[in-house]
């Protein structure tokens, strides 16, 4: 995912930086810093931001939605379930 994906997101979900770092545990300063490319998205923020499309029903967000989840699930599998 990157920053303007991250965005793109974020506005799909009617979220202020600081209402979606609350919701995924980051501050305000950290959701703008990934949206401006100055720190990269992390895997985990990709899936909690997922869930929370998922919960609010938006199926897509770009056409790589889809490939960006099946990524990071395939990523965690591969990293921590060994």
């Amino acid at each position: 995912m990157t920053g303007a994906e991250l965005k793109r997101a974020r506005h799909s979900l009617g979220f202020t930086q600081a209402k979606l770092g609350a919701r995924i545990d980051l501050t305000r300063v950290m959701v703008g810093q990934m949206e401006r490319r100055a720190n990269p998205v992390r895997e985990r923020t990709v899936l909690a931001v997922w869930c929370l499309l998922y919960e609010a029903g938006v199926a897509q967000v770009g056409d790589r939605t889809e490939d960006m989840f099946d990524n990071v699930v395939f990523n965690l599998r591969t990293t921590t379930c060994k």
